[in-house]
């Protein structure tokens, strides 16, 4: 499989630092932008809102040339120093076929965001090497600051965090304990699985691998996991972190089993750290990660633990 370009860190988010706000998929109530804009002000950062965030009469934030062309204006200006995105939604993907990937490249910083913004963190990482990151977007932020979320963000984009324990979010449970080491690479299960069979397929081997999701029944969770085994992407992974997956909707008869034992089902076999349920993704607080960066999951059967093995900006 296709291994990584060398890495490109972008520069590291500092005080007073300039954060341009971009929509790729769909477009924010205006309601919505002021208060997370509201809250990247009051940690003292000038927010640029992009045009590309102004209400429409349909969903999508313009054309995707539109979108494209606003995504490159904010990578070359220099007066920019990170490009935040505004919410997630739909159709990032048709943005990725009119990409300058030259353009980012010469021109590198911090692009953030999640769910739909996938395609667009896979694309960049994949043909630049540029870091992205998976993490929270102005839409996060829309009842104002949630601070776990804010502060390990903050932490990662100024490099000053590189260890996680995942073990301090409620949520996390260990299903395997191990140790693994990898690129970090993964996101939105659904979006992983619409790439199957194309030019931007997931890419796993030796790949430290995430998902999560949103909305999906336990049966749609279990039939793409299995795919994903099947096809033979679980089999070079180095350790499998299930974020959270918010918002399953009850089956009209029990399973009778749950998440976990569809995420060990899928992962029979294979002799990697795997962790559930810590805070990547839709829920309310949301990991900040950085894509396609050396890191390692330490997961043992009381604690869990990430650990990037370098810092993720300059």
């Amino acid at each position: 499989m296709p291994a990584l370009p060398p890495l490109i860190k972008p520069s590291s988010l500092k005080p007073g630092a300039t954060i341009g706000v971009i929509a790729p998929s769909k477009w924010s109530p205006p309601d919505d932008l002021a208060a997370g804009k509201a809250v990247l002000e009051a940690a003292g950062y000038r927010v640029i809102i992009g045009a590309t965030n102004a209400p429409l009469d349909t969903p999508f934030a313009g054309l995707p040339q539109q979108r494209a062309k606003e995504l490159h204006a904010f990578f070359a200006d220099p007066t920019i120093d990170a490009i935040f995105c505004a919410r997630g939604g739909y159709s990032a993907f048709k943005v990725v076929e009119h990409l300058d990937f030259e353009l980012i490249s010469a021109h590198p910083k911090i692009f953030i965001g999640f769910s739909d913004i996938i395609h667009l963190l896979h694309a960049i990482t994949a043909k630049t090497g540029l870091i992205t990151f998976h993490g929270p977007m102005l839409y996060t932020f829309r009842d104002g600051v949630e601070l776990r979320s804010f502060d390990h963000m903050t932490g990662v984009l100024s490099g000053a965090v590189l260890a996680t324990e995942l073990s301090s979010y409620p949520g996390t449970q260990v299903l395997r304990s191990g140790t693994g080491s990898g690129p970090l690479w993964g996101g939105n299960l659904s979006i992983l699985m619409s790439l199957m069979g194309t030019a931007r397929q997931l890419q796993t081997e030796g790949r430290l691998l995430f998902i999560e999701d949103v909305h999906e029944p336990l049966h749609k969770l279990e039939t793409m996991l299995q795919q994903l085994r099947a096809s033979g992407l679980l089999s070079g992974i180095t350790g499998l972190m299930v974020g959270e997956m918010t918002d399953i909707p009850e089956e009209p008869l029990p399973f009778g089993y749950g998440l976990r034992e569809v995420i060990l089902s899928a992962c029979d076999g294979l002799d990697i750290p795997i962790i559930m349920g810590s805070p990547i993704g839709h829920g309310d607080t949301i990991l900040t990660l950085p894509m396609g960066l050396n890191t390692r999951l330490e997961a043992a059967p009381d604690h869990a633990s990430l650990h990037f093995l370098e810092s993720p900006v300059k």
